[in-house]
């Protein structure tokens, strides 16, 4: 009988730690979601869970788009939303360029610069018709080290949880290094990875 009783006390204490480990002190509370975003298939697969969690957990969302295969200077576009936004409703409030003045190709920047802040707009539009409730900070920005921008944001802005898609990949070729993996090694921070299916 007391072996009984020992290992009723026992799983009791066992359980006890595990309700102390899962106290809601210890539950992450959400509060920004970064997206990076490619305007990809997979992409949108990741901004789709990223709007969920959102939704569910009263998250903001912060998309970011890194254009690379460019020459011009350093450049970034910012939009953000209300919150609470009614339908049919101008979604935006803010949208403004920060850029490296030593740029000599003005006409080139001037042209990408309204393309790019229609397709933020779309971007934001899409993500508003999907569903997601919160609010949605868009940034994109010309840089040559992706990388080095998600983890550079990602500590900027103090961000809870990064979503990201990546290739499902052989164990031989999951060695090489993609950017989803250098981000997984190099953030302190949860990473959702979503593999295309």
């Amino acid at each position: 009988m007391s072996d009984v009783k020992d290992d009723i006390q026992s799983t009791e204490a066992a359980t006890s730690l595990e309700v102390s480990r899962l106290a809601s002190s210890f539950i992450p509370h959400y509060k920004k979601i970064l997206v990076p975003d490619d305007f990809s298939e997979r992409s949108d697969k990741a901004l789709s869970h990223a709007i969920y969690i959102s939704n569910s957990t009263g998250a903001d969302l912060v998309i970011l788009n890194i254009i690379t295969d460019t020459e011009i200077k350093p450049t970034m576009i910012s939009a953000t939303t209300k919150t609470g936004i009614e339908e049919g409703k101008e979604e935006i409030i803010e949208i403004g360029t920060v850029e490296n003045k030593t740029d000599k190709s003005n006409d080139i920047h001037v042209s990408l610069e309204g393309q790019a802040e229609q397709m933020v707009k779309e971007r934001v539009r899409l993500c508003k018709k999907a569903g997601a409730k919160n609010q949605i900070f868009y940034k994109m920005q010309t840089s040559k080290d992706v990388v080095n921008e998600i983890l550079s944001l990602s500590e900027e802005m103090d961000i809870d949880l990064i979503v990201m898609s990546s290739k499902k990949i052989t164990a031989t070729i999951r060695s090489l290094s993609s950017t989803t993996k250098k981000v997984i090694d190099s953030v302190k921070r949860p990473v959702l990875v979503i593999y295309e299916e």
